[in-house]
């Protein structure tokens, strides 16, 4: 995702990501990335391009995965 976003800009939590170009092989590779980095599984039923609308999306994702353990 950081080669899509231009040098110094800087994001916030309901920064529209999409005009950034993400496409379907940014989405794979940030769920890789994100899966990892934050030991969390992404349920392929909570997937949507939604979901990479914006960094605020994101971690509302993420944070709730790692709060439910049941999710993993």
């Amino acid at each position: 995702m950081a080669d899509r976003i231009p040098s110094g800009v800087t994001l916030h939590e309901n920064s529209d990501l999409t005009v950034f170009g993400i496409d379907s092989l940014t989405v794979v590779r940030l769920l890789v990335t994100i899966e990892d980095s934050f030991g969390v599984m992404i349920p392929d039923e909570l997937i949507a391009f939604e979901l990479f609308s914006s960094p605020g999306s994101l971690w509302r994702l993420i944070s709730g995965l790692r709060e439910d353990p049941g999710e993993r």
